[in-house]
């Protein structure tokens, strides 16, 4: 192998014996977390015999032998030296940077690729995913509430496709926060294709993951085996616009499998992509036309900042524990004591329009600016 640096998250000769897991023909995940932990670690698998690991952990021998076979030493070596060039980080599942919710599901993958930053504690992470095909309803309301969520602390997961899943990363991306793109392929075959410049900022402000070696395609059986990882690197799970049948509800189901939160965002009878929601809802999901519904749910999670009553500014009676930017207060003080429209913020703050959204989200998060019916904003 070439002289390149290690990631202090790789140990090598443990995951090469991983490769060699991922090898074996008819040797799932789940078959061989069994054989890891009846033995012990995987060093222990190879240092065992067949006849020894079927007795322990009741599998047929012949399976077994599979795993036992020569191993091809190029590719395992490809996989390493090419993971190093493209700075990719690979996590075995016995690894302490492994994230420790996903490690709690049926079938937790034996390896993550992941390029990015790996955090030493991973962060509690909401997962937001739709269809394809969204509305502009669907794309409005998944880029907000991405945004809040990110802005709020939480690290927003989501699947890397086009539609819902991109809104979701562009939301987090554009309120400075960390999201997470778990791909249906390896991280080196970008797919979406014109997703990659969301890839390169993904990787640099969050994590891009997948548990497929370098070089794989995506397929049709790819990307339902990415869902459950969408889940279980989750807390929740939030559904904006899913049709029947739609990958998403297959996101959704696997949560509740392992015991996640499941939100929806309702939409209008009329369209196809509000069947997956409104049904959620009808099964019990929560409702959620914004961040403060999530958030109930999981306050345990991220505590509500308490702001003294009695410590007010008696100018503007602005809360003095809630610090705002020169712009958020410009446009707080411009409301004064009415209702006003986006366009009538506007005119009076001399802001654009695409300034002035992502300033309310920030005050309504602060619980002193609420949003009214017909996009009109007014002080709480």
């Amino acid at each position: 192998m070439p002289n390149l640096e290690l990631s202090a998250f790789m140990d090598v000769s443990k995951i090469r014996l991983y490769l060699r897991l991922l090898q074996a023909a008819s040797i799932g995940s789940k078959t061989a977390l069994k054989m890891i932990k009846a033995l012990g670690n995987i060093e222990n698998v190879f240092q065992s015999s067949p006849r020894n690991i079927s007795e322990r952990c009741g599998l047929p021998t012949k399976m077994i032998e599979k795993i036992f076979k020569p191993e091809e030493k190029t590719w395992i070596d490809q996989q390493i030296n090419l993971c190093l060039k493209q700075q990719i980080d690979i996590v075995c599942y016995e690894e302490e940077f492994y994230p420790p919710l996903l490690r709690e599901i049926d079938s937790p993958p034996l390896l993550l690729f992941i390029k990015g930053k790996i955090p030493k504690h991973w962060q509690n992470a909401i997962a937001l995913v739709g269809t394809r095909n969204p509305t502009p309803y669907g794309i409005q309301t998944a880029r907000k509430l991405a945004y809040q969520i990110a802005y709020a602390g939480f690290p927003v997961i989501s699947g890397f496709a086009l539609g819902i899943d991109t809104q979701a990363h562009l939301g987090a991306l554009a309120a400075n926060g960390t999201t997470w793109a778990v791909l249906g392929s390896g991280i080196d075959h970008c797919y979406p294709a014109q997703n990659y410049e969301l890839s390169e900022r993904i990787s640099a402000q969050g994590l891009l993951i997948s548990e497929f070696p370098m070089g794989t395609a995506p397929t049709r059986f790819t990307f339902p085996l990415r869902n459950r990882i969408i889940s279980g690197l989750s807390v929740g799970v939030v559904i904006v616009e899913a049709a029947q049948g739609s990958g998403a509800l297959l996101t959704a189901q696997l949560a509740l499998e392992q015991g996640r939160l499941v939100f929806a965002v309702p939409g209008r009878i009329d369209n196809p992509c509000s069947f997956g929601p409104n049904q959620l809802i009808k099964q019990g999901a929560k409702l959620v036309d914004q961040l403060q519904d999530i958030l109930e749910e999981i306050h345990y999670l991220h505590p509500k900042v308490k702001v003294d009553s009695k410590k007010m500014n008696r100018k503007d009676q602005t809360p003095i524990a809630i610090e705002l930017s020169k712009d958020e207060r410009l446009v707080y003080e411009a409301l004064n004591d009415q209702e006003m429209s986006l366009d009538e913020l506007a005119e009076k703050t001399d802001l654009a329009v695409s300034v002035l959204c992502p300033l309310l989200i920030r005050l309504e998060m602060k619980k002193i600016v609420q949003q009214l019916p017909g996009n009109r904003y007014a002080k709480i």
